[in-house]
């Protein structure tokens, strides 16, 4: 064998070569995982068979390498062969994916039904076509090392150089990619740039290291291979190694909000730490065994320190790092170990571990971290980098000590080991911590929380908030989710079917009116699903109960792609536009695809938090949905949470709301919707608006997606100015009716003003006051006149059932519950408009009456947070006191606690 060095300007060109190489690997790994996520859309199984398909063709490559190296044509050559494929390739494919698109659409075509995101069908026509689209450039990169090391002559501590600056180049392609090319210039050109440093290192490689093996090398590679056990070793670790990518990733998603940008730094941290690994390699201290088992023990330090100081923080990313520069130091190491030909070892050892990340990346996206959650996950981890140690050890005494630690992780995983909920209940969007935890899983996609607040059972996705659930007995109020499915069935009364876009809380289900026969609801999240399902019992209403509601498990794009399924109404509410399952819901090809899947006078609704993003972002989209509507309205029902519906045909909410208000007004009422009114202050920017807001303005696209990178939490925030500014429609312009003022204020909007009372609610006001409730109930018909769009209603109400209250004690038993549920219909109607102390005591006496212990402490909490905000006076005492004592009573529950905790505080 010929073991002639190359010269060092030679050897720089090959280390410039691999650290090119690395980065274009990394741009297109982020940039093709984002436009098969285009094509087949964002579910699970699409993601792995990315990430599996793009890694097995790595193992592929090193191990095709292997059986490469001795062929006659010089290695530099080849290795300009392998560069000059790979920039082929990627310029050519960004033009091939509609066509992929367009064979898996043909292939999974499921006509009139909407599909879920399961089966072995859908499987293996992803794999395949994955496959076909990726394999061939990624096997090339994947023999780029082993041949670059032969073409150099390289000893194994070139293999561990080449290999850092490699693993160099991927995190800098990674944060590249993540923060500037993605971003602004978009996938199409960063794939093209991508293909520009694979053509930068094939002109080197051609100019430098083509000629430095003219003898077709012949005889070299004819040593040893590496014994089996290195190779099990090394797929163990690739096996470990990759679950913990993984798990990390899944972990700090966290406090970073799950952002794209926070993603590609986490893996450029993680690229970085192995390429440190590799220049320590260099030196030849350690062995693999030391390395993987300092891996294993750095990442568990790490995770204890993350339970231990509760860090919410982004620095608690660095957890991760120490444990990736120790793996690092593992690949190198097992080349060293295998003597012989460095470039047959490198691209044996190559392969194994790469086909164990194989494994590990679907081991933990598919079952560690659902079965075993974070911390089971971590050790089954560590376990694997205990065996890998073992097998890897040159002798007895050693591999037995590792045995013992593997030993010691299957007693940990067994005895169990906490979840770090410090780090997952921080979220950046929604801090609030308090209540109750009902439930903690760790899913697929996302990792789900349920907690029981003092306003509601909030429900969130990786720390962000989805959704505020009202439990049974909370006073009613308005809430914008309830208008999602409202507003476009008012203005389609004919609608029969309707299409959700995302699970939820299930709150926006809660309202749909009786004349939709049909509602199909798409959610990506399992374990979304399963949390609505265990909080059934604890809401008003149950919309999994409602017999018309299809679920459907999988990624929007993927379902409508696949059928041709058409409905009257689409809402799409994506809860946080950075976020990988929404961002692809905010572009013109997304809202084209939804356009096509509407019938005749179809209507298409969109939430949209506008907190999130900045006017120029607003006017993007609504610019990308007036692109494919002739129609588009926005309505603001609270503060920035807006609801965009867009048609080809006329949209009248307030038409479809006189013609069948009447035969549903208990269902729009619980929405929050009174009268026809309350579609002219909510209404933001009407048709002509939105037309002048959007002129020049770009348009929002799957090749360049503005919303996914350009928001974020804490970024890109719109304040009320900006907001009204750009809509011309403040708050005080909506303004145009005493009834609108009172909306807006009780939508936070407005300050609440009170108004003169007319001279029926004056009389009357002096006849309760005055205890003459005989005479409150002889103008109990006047007072019922009273609509919810004039002032005064809830006064009205009040005394309609204070006059009710003083009389239910005088009549019969079987009389009183009518009445008391009469008179709670009177007070809740009231609370809809304006929630004040004197309703809640009314509705916390009819809870008595009634025996409705669940409604009784609801009341009584939201009365304590009422006086709480307010300034307490002798009579709230008095109240506060009353209630105590009716709690007292009940049962002991966490809500009665709760509320006891809350009244104490009030005097």
């Amino acid at each position: 064998m010929n073991t002639e060095r190359l010269p060092s300007l030679k050897r720089t060109i090959a280390a410039i070569c691999m650290l090119l190489s690395g980065m274009a690997a990394l741009v297109y790994q982020i940039v093709w995982t984002h436009q098969m996520s285009v094509a087949i859309g964002t579910a699970q199984s699409a993601v792995a068979i990315m990430l599996a398909s793009f890694l097995g063709g790595l193992a592929l490559g090193g191990w095709i390498a292997a059986r490469w190296l001795n062929s006659s044509l010089d290695a530099g050559k080849r290795y300009v062969l392998l560069e000059l494929f790979i920039a082929l390739w990627a310029i050519a494919l960004p033009f091939v994916f509609p066509a992929l698109q367009t064979l898996a659409i043909s292939l999974l075509a499921s006509g009139s039904l909407l599909p879920p995101d399961a089966g072995l069908p859908q499987f293996g026509v992803y794999l395949i076509i994955v496959m076909v689209a990726f394999a061939p450039p990624t096997i090339a990169m994947g023999a780029t090392l082993p041949i670059l090391v032969r073409a150099v002559r390289g000893e194994t501590e070139d293999v561990a150089g080449l290999y850092a600056l490699n693993t160099f180049g991927a995190a800098a392609g990674a944060v590249l990619a993540g923060f500037l090319l993605v971003p602004y210039i978009g996938l199409t050109a960063a794939s093209q740039l991508g293909a520009v440093a694979n053509l930068a290192a094939a002109a080197l490689a051609w100019r430098h290291l083509r000629a430095n093996s003219q003898n077709a090398e012949c005889g070299e590679g004819s040593g040893p291979r590496p014994v089996p056990r290195l190779l099990i070793a090394a797929g163990l670790a690739g096996i470990a190694t990759f679950a913990l990518e993984v798990f990390w990733t899944r972990l700090l998603a966290i406090p970073f909000g799950g952002t794209t940008q926070g993603f590609a730094f986490m893996l450029g941290l993680w690229l970085a730490g192995l390429a440190l690994g590799g220049i320590f390699a260099a030196r030849k201290t350690g062995s693999a065994a030391i390395a993987l088992t300092a891996g294993a023990v750095l990442s568990v330090l790490g995770y204890i320190a993350i339970l231990v100081t509760g860090a919410a923080a982004k620095t608690a990313v660095l957890a991760l790092f120490p444990g990736a520069v120790a793996f690092g130091m593992a690949y190198p190491r097992f080349v060293d170990a295998a003597g012989g030909d460095p470039a047959r070892s490198a691209a044996l050892i190559y392969a194994s571990n790469t086909a164990g990340a194989v494994v590990g990346s679907m081991l933990a996206g598919h079952y560690l971290l659902e079965s075993f959650g974070f911390g089971g996950t971590l050790l089954v981890a560590a376990l694997l980098l205990f065996l890998a140690a073992a097998a890897a050890s040159p002798n007895m005494k050693a591999a037995s000590g590792f045995a013992g630690c593997a030993l010691a992780s299957i007693g940990a995983l067994l005895l169990g080991i906490p979840e770090p909920y410090s780090l997952l209940k921080n979220g950046v969007v929604d801090s609030d911590t308090s209540g109750e935890l009902l439930s903690l899983s760790v899913g697929r996609v996302a990792t789900v929380e349920v907690r029981d607040r003092d306003d509601g059972i909030v429900v969130r996705s990786d720390g962000l908030p989805e959704a505020l659930v009202p439990r049974a007995g909370m006073p009613p109020s308005l809430n914008d989710q309830h208008w999602l499915t409202v507003l476009p069935a008012l203005a389609r009364t004919e609608a029969r079917s309707m299409m959700v876009i995302g699970l939820g809380g299930g709150v926006s289900l809660e309202t749909v009116p009786s004349w939709v026969r049909r509602i199909d609801v798409v959610e990506i999240e399992q374990r979304i699903i399963e949390a609505n399902r265990n909080i059934a019992s604890q809401r008003e209403v149950n919309p999994l109960a409602d017999s018309r509601i299809t679920l459907v498990h999988n990624d929007a794009r993927n379902s409508m792609l696949r059928t041709r399924k058409s409905y009257d109404i689409i809402v799409s509410q994506p809860s946080h536009p950075w976020t990988a399952g929404s961002a692809s819901l905010y572009t013109q090809q997304f809202v084209a695809l939804a356009k096509s899947r509407l019938a005749d006078r179809g209507v298409f609704v969109q939430w949209m938090n506008a907190s999130f993003v900045d006017p120029h972002l607003m006017r993007s989209f609504l610019a990308t949905v007036a692109s494919e509507f002739k129609v588009v309205r926005v309505y603001e029902p609270v503060p920035f949470n807006l609801i965009i519906i867009a048609s080809d045909a006329p949209i009248s909410p307030e038409s479809g709301f006189v013609r069948v208000g009447s035969t549903s007004s208990k269902l729009f009422k619980r929405a929050g919707i009174l009268s026809a009114q309350d579609f002219a202050w909510s209404l933001l920017l009407d048709e002509h608006s939105v037309r002048q807001l959007i002129k020049g303005v770009e348009l929002i696209g799957d090749d360049r997606n503005s919303m996914a990178f350009e928001t974020g939490p804490g970024r890109g925030i719109m304040t009320r100015t900006a907001l009204d500014a750009i809509t011309k429609r403040p708050a005080e312009v909506r303004a145009d009716s005493a009834y609108s003022s009172l909306r807006l204020a009780q939508a936070g909007l407005l300050p609440f003003s009170r108004t003169t009372e007319n001279s029926l609610l004056a009389a009357a006001r002096q006849k309760g006051t005055a205890g003459d409730y005989a005479a409150l109930a002889a103008m109990d018909e006047n007072l019922a006149s009273l609509i919810p769009t004039e002032p005064g209603y809830a006064s009205a109400n009040h005394l309609r059932a204070a006059w009710r209250l003083e009389r239910i004690g005088s009549l019969r038993p079987d009389l009183r519950g009518d009445m008391s549920r009469e008179a709670l219909d009177i007070v809740d109607a009231a609370l809809s408009v304006e929630t004040t102390t004197d309703l809640l005591i009314q509705r916390a006496t009819l809870a008595q009456l009634i025996g409705d212990d669940a409604m009784l402490a609801e009341t009584a909490l939201v009365f304590a947070h009422v006086v709480r905000q307010g300034s307490s006076s002798e009579i709230e005492t008095r109240r506060s006191q009353a209630l105590i004592a009716a709690l007292q009573r009940l049962p002991s529950t966490v809500i009665q606690r709760r509320a006891l905790s809350a009244l104490a505080g009030t005097y």
